[in-house]
């Protein structure tokens, strides 16, 4: 065993996070002994956590909502293509004299879109986690892409901040009637940031329509079970979650670990829930 690989999730709020139980798995799977830690970042003290994890001696670090376009600054003109393109840094590590930042969450949604490719998606959410959605779904070459969120301007400009059409930003009350020409929706709200989520029709949305919650274990039951009684394929974020992960563990060690154990790892830490059904 090599290590310990010091590293730490920086976000607000952070004490439901499974990354502890990703690395250590990943960590594992390669005899990588790791010290992951939680560290709640409240709003504005981003520089702050960021000075007293080097300080600590934490180069490597993973960040969550809020603070990846608050990462993305940190690393000035330190940043990989995914990071340049999507104006967000989900993974951190010390270079040389600075942070270095990456976006793999490129990745790790990627890998739960798999091989598909949708003719209409719509994404519920405009945070850091969208602009990783938004990359994919270029790349893809998905036609049309709507994005609806509580505040329809911040949905316009996370739109022309990754070169997409404005014009596709709207409310949440616009939602119910995108469904019925959607072919897949992926949810990139937090957890509890919408009151009306538990109103949302499902049915409205056509055979064959796939919901992808980027939350994982109970945060996103709720919306997806709503979803599966409608007739839907409907996913957690647990393979995102942990391709995203395994590429940032490769960003800081150059190893590679095997995804099965990882995933098994946090499914049981989830209670075993099934992805889809």
């Amino acid at each position: 065993m090599i290590g310990p690989l010091r590293a730490a999730l920086l976000g607000h709020p952070v004490d439901h996070s499974l990354s502890p139980v990703l690395h250590g798995a990943a960590g594992a799977a390669v005899r990588v002994a790791v010290d992951y830690t939680l560290v709640d970042v409240l709003p504005g003290h981003f520089d702050e956590a960021l000075a007293a994890c080097r300080r600590d001696d934490r180069h490597c670090l993973n960040v969550t909502a809020p603070h990846k376009r608050s990462a993305w600054r940190a690393c000035a003109t330190r940043l990989t293509p995914a990071a340049e393109r999507t104006g967000a840094v989900n993974t951190l590590w010390w270079a040389d004299d600075g942070w270095a930042g990456d976006n793999t969450d490129v990745e790790g949604f990627a890998a739960l879109l798999g091989a598909a490719t949708p003719g209409h998606a719509v994404l519920v959410g405009a945070g850091g986690a969208a602009r990783a959605v938004l990359d994919v779904l270029g790349a893809r070459g998905v036609a049309r892409v709507d994005v609806v969120n509580r505040r329809p301007e911040r949905a316009r400009e996370l739109l022309e901040g990754v070169g997409r059409d404005p014009a596709h930003a709207h409310g949440l009350g616009d939602l119910a009637t995108l469904q019925p020409s959607a072919d897949l929706v992926v949810w990139a709200l937090p957890p509890g940031a919408w009151s009306g989520e538990a109103a949302v029709d499902w049915r409205t949305c056509p055979p064959g329509c796939r919901v992808l919650h980027l939350a994982y274990g109970a945060p996103a039951a709720t919306l997806l079970s709503a979803a599966r009684a409608a007739g839907l394929v409907a996913e957690d974020g647990l393979v995102m979650l942990a391709a995203q992960g395994l590429a940032a563990f490769a960003r800081w060690t150059g190893l590679r670990p095997p995804g099965a154990p990882v995933v098994a790892a946090l499914r049981e830490a989830v209670g075993g829930a099934p992805r889809a059904d």
